[in-house]
């Protein structure tokens, strides 16, 4: 799905940025860098996971973690904040350690909450690594915290970007829905639908009042066939994986009309962000033989 919504084209299972021949896909950060614009890559997960990577790398499997973290440190994404500390820091192999060059070349590197805001206020490129791996749950985290949530990786990102004199594309993940969706923890579920729907908010915050801004919220696909029974948390869940339930796209901006009342391919979502990357109006997605 990510390398459907992040390259255009339909890929097979596990494979990130590759066509069905496994040839690269042209992916939309590296058409946003090569029509001027910044980006930025939020996650709760590691920056090296499937979304991050299905938009911004090109493997032949998902898991190739340690070459996907070496494919984002060559792409220089503006932002990039999220887990996977351990595949930038090179796993076992300190000659492939990504954290040090991308510091030469002008990044504030930051690992703690309290670092957040006054590094987003004072740098023009930002690398946060909060954790080896996936970032902890919310409901796993205490009081004395030192990853910061969503909201606040969102807002730091968005003041980073908003400096960019020809706009941005940022795209902004909560790992925790899937992986307690997964475990059919509706406990644990809960809070991380609170804080993606607060990092929500904080965008569209930003947002209002700028005439130029798109943002579109949306899912790569359902788990646990989740079912609300009646008032929340009373719900039925049908199976620990994914399914094939229709999930929305809530948009607002310049060419979000495409979505309203409509069924679509998730490549429209390439469409549409592609075609305001390059200012023109959104094309069909590519015929392919399936």
């Amino acid at each position: 799905s990510a390398t459907a919504m992040g390259c255009g084209l339909k890929s097979w299972n596990y494979s990130v940025g590759l066509d069905r021949n496994g040839a690269a896909c042209d992916n939309l950060y590296e058409l946003a860098h090569g029509t001027g614009l910044r980006t930025g890559l939020v996650t709760t997960s590691e920056l090296t996971d499937a979304t991050p990577a299905g938009f911004a790398a090109h493997r032949p499997s998902r898991y190739d973690s340690p070459e996907i973290a070496g494919q984002l440190a060559q792409l220089k994404p503006a932002v990039l904040l999220g887990g996977g500390a351990a595949y930038f820091r090179g796993i076992g192999t300190p000659e492939t350690n990504h954290i040090s060059p991308l510091i030469d070349d002008g990044y504030a590197y930051i690992t703690e909450v309290s670092e957040l805001e006054d590094a987003a206020a004072d740098c023009s490129r930002l690398l946060g690594l909060f954790y080896d791996g996936q970032m902890p749950l919310i409901a796993d985290r205490g009081e004395d915290t030192r990853q910061p949530t969503l909201a606040d990786m969102s807002r730091a990102a968005l003041t980073v970007l908003e400096r960019s004199p020809n706009g941005f594309f940022l795209m902004i993940e909560n790992e925790g829905i899937d992986t307690t969706s997964h475990l059919n923890d509706t406990v644990r579920l809960l809070p991380e639908v609170q804080q993606f729907d607060d990092a929500v908010a904080e965008v569209v915050r930003w947002a209002e009042g700028r005439s130029n801004v798109t943002v579109m919220v949306t899912a790569d696909h359902e788990c646990g066939d989740l079912t609300v029974t009646s008032d929340v948390p009373t719900v039925s869940w049908g199976r620990f994986g994914h399914s094939n339930r229709l999930v929305n796209v809530y948009a607002q901006g310049p060419g979000t009309e495409r979505f309203h009342g409509q069924v679509l391919d998730n490549r429209w979502i390439h469409s549409v962000a592609s075609g305001l990357i390059q200012g023109r109006m959104p094309a069909a997605p590519v015929e392919q033989i399936i």
